[in-house]
């Protein structure tokens, strides 16, 4: 087994401490995945399923209200209103 030289080691620990600068960072060929800034409408995808979440919520609890009446459906008009809230702290 061989030792390395001083002027091994010494290149060795010059190259473990160097700094890459930003202009020696290539930016990534293909943008894919949560951090792309492509946004072709008015809402983001999570935006709309949230829409759509709140939108089956509420027809459920609509539906709920006219066959059974607001006891049962007070549930999910509960889950409706803490799902808005939670909405509104998010977006």
């Amino acid at each position: 087994m061989s030792r390395p030289t001083d002027d091994d080691r010494l290149a060795a620990s010059r190259r473990a401490r160097q700094v890459i600068s930003g202009s020696d960072v290539r930016p990534p060929t293909s943008y894919s995945g949560v951090y792309t800034s492509k946004q072709t409408g008015l809402l983001s995808s999570s935006q709309l399923t949230y829409l759509g979440a709140l939108a089956i919520l509420l027809l459920l609890a609509l539906i709920l209200f006219l066959f059974f009446g607001m006891g049962v459906a007070s549930i999910f008009f509960f889950i409706l209103a803490l799902t808005l809230i939670a909405g509104w702290l998010v977006f």
